[in-house]
């Protein structure tokens, strides 16, 4: 998990999952970390998207980019922006 802890309050990005056959490209967006779950180690996410929020539960995280085909369904860290 790139030597970071989800913790609360915590932005990051979430791709929506989907299948090989949808029409739409995988998107980021962004989210915020709501709750954090001890055991899994999966978090909920309330995702900003431009028309309405999502409130994902128990999402896993991917080391893949977000946006992309491999990040679907998961959350992932921003990119770092100097």
């Amino acid at each position: 998990m790139s030597g970071k802890t989800p913790s609360l309050g915590r932005v990051v990005h979430y791709t929506p999952g989907g299948t090989e056959h949808d029409e739409c490209p995988p998107i980021a967006y962004a989210a915020i970390i709501t709750k954090v779950h001890e055991i899994s180690g999966q978090v909920t996410l309330t995702v900003f998207r431009p028309t309405h929020e999502d409130r994902p539960a128990f999402v896993d995280f991917t080391d893949a980019p977000a946006g992309t085909e491999e990040a679907r369904g998961k959350w992932s860290w921003p990119v770092y922006v100097p």
